[in-house]
């Protein structure tokens, strides 16, 4: 949502290929939203993090993630 569809929108036809092959790869989406914010909402009263920062980890955690990547 964040990454593709700029790429598209902006007309960057190799970001946008790359993102695609990428996302193809991918084995398991995490779609269960509701139970994701309850998690993200703990994580944020808990912690302090950030409100998408929360979020990224609640999916991390939900999708018994192994590593998490910061840049």
């Amino acid at each position: 949502m964040e990454v593709s569809p700029k790429a598209v929108f902006n007309k960057q036809t190799e970001e946008a290929q790359f993102y695609e092959e990428f996302f193809s790869d991918v084995t398991y989406w995490a779609s269960d939203l509701t139970h994701i914010v309850q998690e993200a909402y703990q994580i944020v009263s808990q912690y302090g993090l950030a409100a998408m920062d929360a979020l990224h980890v609640a999916v991390a955690l939900v999708s018994w993630c192994r590593r998490i990547s910061h840049n």
